[in-house]
């Protein structure tokens, strides 16, 4: 099933190979060793969540958690040309964000369970974001990756907003414009962190004209 799910990521449009493949060697070539490692992670945690969390709620996370990664992946690859790394990056963080949503919804009945907005942690930040950047500080991820996780919902409380923390809180915001956020959670750009990078024209006046 491991094999199977690294298949699928490394032959997935956003990814921008235009050949499929199957062989493994190749796929790990492809993903490279960082989101390789997201990828396995995410499939073990997907795993030990099963039958504790709604199967609906579940595979809306899961979703979420690829829909996120694969849209902040083509945002930092078309955006941000002179850094190869931040692609990977990007995508990394996003897969992981269901991390902290399923360690809070494990704690709730099997028969009530919901994702909440709470700030009880951080002030400002969603508990679920909390605790995310925090198991993944914990699982041995880079702060910068661990920082956009967590303040991919509430840039401004960030102290220091960077490119990556960017490019995953654009992407959060275009899928809760498509209303795929199973939080529903509703997201204002933070369009003066935003215009500090070098994004493209259209790019930040579609973002303005959307806010």
């Amino acid at each position: 099933p491991l094999a199977g799910r690294l298949i699928q990521m490394a032959n997935s449009a956003y990814l921008g190979f235009r050949r499929q493949t199957l062989d493994l060697q190749e796929v790990v070539g492809r993903l490279g060793r960082e989101m390789i490692k997201a990828i396995m992670q995410a499939f073990m945690l997907n795993q030990q969540y099963q039958g504790r969390i709604q199967p609906q709620l579940h595979q809306q996370l899961q979703d979420y958690a690829v829909a996120l990664a694969s849209i902040a992946f083509q945002l930092a690859r078309t955006q941000c040309r002179d850094d190869a790394s931040l692609a990977e990056k990007a995508y990394v963080a996003g897969l992981m964000q269901a991390l902290g949503p399923l360690a809070l919804l494990a704690t709730q009945p099997l028969a009530s369970q919901q994702l909440t907005q709470e700030d009880m942690l951080q002030d400002g930040v969603a508990d679920h974001c909390v605790l995310t950047g925090y198991l993944m500080t914990l699982w041995g991820f880079s702060s910068d990756i661990c920082a956009a996780a967590m303040y991919r919902l509430n840039l401004t409380e960030s102290p220091h907003v960077d490119r990556l923390q960017a490019i995953v809180h654009l992407a959060s915001y275009v899928l809760c414009l498509q209303q795929q956020d199973p939080t529903r959670v509703q997201i204002t750009p933070d369009v003066a962190a935003l215009e500090r990078f070098a994004l493209t024209d259209s790019f930040l006046a579609a973002t303005r004209d959307s806010a």
